[in-house]
């Protein structure tokens, strides 16, 4: 299940977002201000835990919004995690990835997480590759795939420093190609974001686009080695 945090200081906003999210299928920890969601977020690392998603209000006691989104980003996480800043502002600070306006609208919050929350492969479509394509097809390119992707955060996380971003666009075009067959969904968003930022992108984008396509390797491997338990060759 994911983890979600709420930073909102306003005890009606909190219920209704927690209304919202439990619609949607989740659960969420909340907090009344931006010290508290930094503790939080520090705790969770050195438990060797992180946050998928932080809703973030910006004008909060002890430490503002942006402010607290600032130290949290500092911070080494394996996973830099999405952050969502609550306002009615529809500028999105630096740090954040995307604005939730008050009052909150349940479309776009649906929308938001399905963006951030995507799966990491989708098994079905896989299945059907294997149906249409035959199982030794699609395990050759499920293996292409995984072994394309020891590679990729090294060379992606040098190119995307380059004031030359045809090395980037073409890594990163190779990634979406594989994603849009293999259902790789988690990478779309900050593959977009990433190139978007380059040549000077903050090192928490580079960060999450690593461990995202690490991740997504091992599930692939995981599904590779089920299949060949499975007598599939």
């Amino acid at each position: 299940m994911a983890r979600l945090l709420i930073a909102e200081d306003d005890s009606v906003n909190q219920q209704v977002l927690v209304r919202l999210l439990a619609r949607l299928g989740h659960r969420a920890t909340v907090v009344g201000t931006g010290l508290a969601a930094v503790e939080l977020v520090q705790t969770a690392y050195r438990q060797g835990q992180t946050f998928d998603v932080i809703f973030m209000d910006w004008q909060m006691p002890e430490l503002d919004g942006v402010s607290a989104i600032q130290t949290i980003r500092q911070l080494p996480l394996s996973f830099p995690p999405y952050v969502v800043g609550i306002s009615s502002d529809v500028a999105v600070p630096a740090g954040f990835d995307a604005t939730l306006n008050k009052p909150f609208q349940v479309t776009k919050l649906k929308e938001l997480l399905h963006r951030y929350l995507a799966p990491y492969y989708e098994p079905a479509l896989l299945e059907s590759l294997a149906q249409h394509y035959g199982s030794i097809f699609t395990l050759s390119l499920v293996q292409t795939a995984v072994s394309q992707m020891e590679i990729y955060p090294i060379a992606i996380a040098t190119a995307a420093y380059q004031d030359n971003l045809l090395p980037l666009r073409q890594l990163s075009a190779g990634l979406q190609a594989a994603g849009q067959t293999l259902g790789t969904g988690a990478l779309s968003v900050t593959i977009d974001q990433l190139v978007t930022a380059a040549p000077h992108p903050p090192d928490y984008l580079v960060q999450r686009l690593s461990y995202q396509i690490s991740a997504t390797r091992d599930a692939l491997q995981q599904w590779l080695s089920a299949r060949v338990l499975k007598g599939d060759k």
